[in-house]
């Protein structure tokens, strides 16, 4: 017989929450619910999503090890008349990242009428939203 060596790659899936938040008239903030966040890679493609709650929380698991970019989905944000808040870089390595209390407060649509740019020299696809 043969005895057949197999090795198997393990890291650990990172982890991120935090609460998505909006400035009042007033200039408090309150919790944005039902808003999808996503997690993007470096190709500009979603990898994970998350739906925050009620209170604006929202919990990312078993993220892999690499780098990525975290924004409100746009129409979720037009729809609540928000500003897309510039994009929220992001590095897991391979022995689980964990991320806690990345808030996230956004202004409404009106008060600014900045664009919101990614990067110095953005690839054409993450030019603007």
């Amino acid at each position: 017989g043969h005895v057949a060596r197999l090795e198997f790659p393990i890291h650990n899936g990172g982890e991120m929450d935090g609460t998505l938040l909006a400035t009042t008239p007033l200039g408090k903030p309150r919790p944005v619910k039902n808003t999808t966040l996503n997690l993007h890679n470096g190709d500009g493609k979603v990898v994970m999503s998350a739906i925050t709650g009620p209170d604006g929380f929202y919990l990312f698991t078993k993220i892999p090890p690499g780098h990525y970019f975290m924004l409100p989905d746009v129409r979720d944000l037009a729809a609540q008349k928000l500003l897309s808040p510039k994009p929220l870089p992001l590095t897991f390595t391979f022995d689980g990242t964990i991320m806690y209390g990345k808030n996230i407060v956004l202004q409404p649509a009106g008060v600014q009428t900045v664009g919101v740019t990614i990067a110095e020299n953005p690839p054409p696809y993450m030019e603007q939203y």
